[in-house]
């Protein structure tokens, strides 16, 4: 409705100045403060005063007298306040602002024709979604859908780390220990399986001799630098893995209704 009412008073703006003989396309319109009781707001009165010969102040004052107020439909009242003209919406502006609004897309624009591309969560694989990693979905999803509502493409993105050094300590992790020495699975999901390993880890590196510590960490460097070399055998195992952390991770994301277009892996 807004650029209806600012459509009407564009037209009667260019009335009034064929009456003054003034050539002008830009007529200043504005929002105004949000003390002052218009939505829509003309300084027009600065851009003519050297032609009409006056102060602003009295420009202003002119214009009002001339415009047609008879031929509006969304401004009830004009009224000048200084140099600045006001236009105070009338209540066939306010009713019909609140049907559109009721609208299922009111206010999405349209296509435009431009691709946006939004990363987030791209938390590591290497185990649940906690309350810590949930915040970012929930931002970059909601960034997504007000992107999108504005009329671009959105394509959302998911970041891979799977090149680190928590994936090759959970790799190590998965082939050092078997079920027997990890915890009681929490919930029958991908993700809440490896994290058991990832976590026993932790525990291991923390608290094992310095020899048996120092050779764990020569043994994650290996896998690690396998990893970024290219090791098919290795490559292999860390897919196999985080893709069963990346299982559970998107079917808890699912139950927010936070989706991906795509996975893109580091090691690519």
């Amino acid at each position: 409705m807004l650029l209806a009412m600012r459509s009407e008073v564009e037209n009667a703006f260019e009335r009034v100045c064929s009456q003054l003989d003034l050539r002008m396309s830009d007529f200043g319109l504005e929002e105004p403060p949000e003390e002052v009781e218009a939505i829509l707001a003309s300084n027009i009165a600065y851009r003519v005063q050297k032609e009409m010969g006056k102060p602003p102040s009295e420009v202003a004052g002119r214009i009002v007298k001339l415009l047609d107020l008879e031929s509006f439909q969304y401004v009830d009242r004009v009224y000048a306040e200084g140099p600045y003209i006001n236009f105070v919406p009338s209540a066939k502006y306010f009713k019909e602002t609140l049907e559109g609004a009721q609208e299922e897309n009111y206010g999405q624009f349209q296509k435009r024709g431009e691709t946006v591309i939004v990363e987030h969560t791209s938390a590591n694989p290497t185990g649940p979604v906690h309350v810590g990693r949930a915040r970012n979905p929930i931002i970059g999803d909601s960034i997504s859908r007000i992107l999108s509502f504005a009329g671009y493409q959105v394509e959302r993105q998911y970041y891979v780390n799977d090149s680190g050094k928590q994936v090759a300590t959970l790799i190590w992790a998965f082939e050092k220990f078997n079920e027997k020495d990890v915890g009681d699975l929490k919930k029958d999901r991908g993700d809440y399986d490896i994290v058991r390993y990832y976590q026993l880890s932790n525990v291991y590196l923390e608290n094992s001799s310095t020899e048996d510590k120092n050779i764990a960490e020569l043994e994650i460097a290996d896998i690690l630098g396998k990893i970024e070399s290219g090791d098919e055998e290795v490559y292999q195992k860390m897919v196999t893995i985080t893709e069963m952390v990346l299982g559970g991770m998107k079917e808890c994301l699912y139950r927010i209704s936070v989706e991906f277009d795509e996975f893109i892996r580091e090691t690519k």
